[in-house]
């Protein structure tokens, strides 16, 4: 299985497809095709799962905008992934998603033996859904 290291998510048009450009630590690179269907079922898992970290403090909502922010701020810029046409490049048929409490395990499924999985922690996985612009209207 492939281990991420850092990805880049890019919209592309002419795919009408989102390209999540990965990273190992080796610096080998893989680009993972992710369809709006599968996005759509992701993205209120990532969402809920961050909800439910504050949904017994007072003023919740507040808080997630508050930290939502921070997130923002405290985001350092670093150099994109690049995807490379000749490296490996797959479409990601499902995706497995493991939580605890300190971080997601997101698990990308392609065809028979194409996996890579990808751990954020709660801080980079607001960073990368503000980025993203998959961060709902209200909760920024």
């Amino acid at each position: 299985m492939i281990k991420l290291e850092r990805i880049t998510t890019e919209y592309i048009v002419r795919e009408d497809r989102i390209r999540l450009s990965g990273e190992r630590a080796d610096g080998a690179t893989v680009s993972i095709w992710l369809t709006q269907h599968l996005l759509s079922r992701l993205l209120p898992l990532l969402l809920q799962w961050i909800e439910r970290l504050c949904a017994n403090v007072p003023r919740a909502e507040t808080l997630h905008s508050f930290v939502q922010q921070m997130a923002k701020a405290e985001l350092t810029l670093q150099r994109p992934v690049r995807a490379i046409a000749s490296r490996t490049a797959w479409l990601a048929r499902s995706v497995d998603v493991a939580q605890s409490r300190k971080a997601v395990r997101l698990t990308f499924r392609g065809e028979e033996d194409q996996n890579a999985s990808l751990t954020l922690a709660v801080k980079p996985l607001r960073q990368w859904l503000g980025q993203s612009g998959c961060w709902p209207e209200g909760l920024d």
